[in-house]
Order: structure tokens, then C-alpha cells, then sequence
């Protein structure tokens, strides 16, 4: 599994940044998790980019550890279509344990020509709304898939998703007075990527 992970490390001044921050909102909880946890870092999938988005369409709406089984699956049913003259896609993925939709999402990933020939490089500069455009485009792409993608993909240090489960079970737990808004955690900008890790992490913790 590692070696399809890049980790960007976290810098010390941003580490510092975001203490210094939570301390200076009175996010005392907050101040702790980060404190406790220390340094984190964001592992980036080195996988090819039509391939993490599918593995992120197979994980929709499953559990982690069944996500992982059939991903591996899907996988090795794509390289078998590659190497093989069986042109039934749509029939090996559906082998693999995908729906009937999943197995059209996944498919139409693959068989869009713009994503076939561009680079993470190329990715990395684009405008942050064309890159939202194209892949908003895709069927089974959602906007929090995009903001999933800019993260563990592209390694982008500021993404905050209002709308994921995890931060908002985090907010409440943390801040159970405090109505839940992306406004809220406006100070910790331009690290809010780190900032999301944490209160993903703060899940494990008794508080």
C-alpha cells in the first residue's frame, strides 16, 4: 500500500501556526488534539488519476475495509482488461463486486480522453473552478470527491470540506456550542488541509 502513497510533510512553522492559532480562538480541545498529535503529514496517492478516482467512486457509501477488498479488485480487473482481448469492461468490474451504476461511473472515468492525457503537474496549475468544472462533469463525481481529490491527490495544503461527515461529527464533539460553518475555521487558512487531518484524527480520541 505505501507505494502507491507520497507523504507531504508538515513544515514546523505550520505546525506552529495552527497551535498558536487554536490557542489564540480559545479552541482549547482543538489546541490539545494538535499538540498531542504533533507534526502530520498528508499521504498523497501516487496512483495514476482516472484509477484514484474510481478508487474513491468504489469507497462511496461503503465501509473502509469492504472499499479496500473490492478496490484491489477493481484493480487488477482494469490491468486484466489491458492485457487481455476481452473488451467487456462493464463484465469485469461488475465481477469485482461493483453495482451496475458504479461499474458506468468508473467506466465513463476511464473512457474520458482529457483525464488519459493529463499530467499531476499540469493539474496542479490549473484554476481551481476549471478544475471543479471538469471534474463536476464526470457522472458519480460529487463536490466532495473534488475536494478529497485536490487533497490526497494533489497534496493542496488549504482545502476545508464543509460538507464530510468526519469534521462535522469533529465540530460538534469539539465545539458543541458552536454552530459548524467553514467561516468558523477562516483563521486557520492557508493550512486548512492540516487543519482537517486533525479533526479527522480528534475522532479516535476520548474527550
Amino acid at each position: 500500500m505505501m507505494k502507491l502513497l507520497l507523504l507531504r510533510i508538515m513544515h514546523q512553522k505550520i505546525f506552529n501556526f495552527l497551535l498558536t492559532t487554536a490557542k489564540s480562538q480559545n479552541h482549547l480541545r482543538l489546541y490539545q488534539i494538535i499538540k498531542t498529535i504533533g507534526p502530520i503529514e498528508i499521504p498523497i496517492s501516487r496512483l495514476k488519476f482516472q484509477h484514484y478516482l474510481i478508487k474513491t467512486i468504489v469507497g462511496q457509501q461503503i465501509s473502509t475495509k469492504a472499499a479496500a477488498s473490492i478496490w484491489k479488485k477493481v484493480e487488477a480487473g482494469i490491468k486484466q482488461h489491458q492485457t487481455s482481448k476481452n473488451k467487456d469492461l462493464q463484465s469485469i468490474l461488475r465481477s469485482c463486486g461493483l453495482s451496475e451504476r458504479k461499474a458506468q461511473y468508473a467506466l465513463g472515468v476511464l473512457d474520458n480522453t482529457q483525464l488519459t492525457s493529463i499530467t499531476k503537474k499540469k493539474l496542479k496549475l490549473m484554476q481551481p473552478e476549471i478544475y471543479t468544472a471538469m471534474l463536476l462533469a464526470l457522472k458519480g463525481i460529487g463536490p466532495w470527491t473534488v475536494e478529497m481529490s485536490r487533497i490526497f491527490y494533489l497534496g493542496d495544503e488549504d482545502i476545508f470540506s464543509e460538507g464530510d461527515y468526519g469534521i462535522k461529527a469533529a465540530h460538534t464533539r469539539l465545539f458543541s456550542t458552536e454552530q459548524f460553518s467553514k467561516e468558523f475555521y477562516c483563521k486557520y487558512a492557508p493550512y486548512r488541509t492540516y487543519l482537517s487531518l486533525y479533526l479527522w484524527r480528534s475522532l479516535d480520541f476520548q474527550i
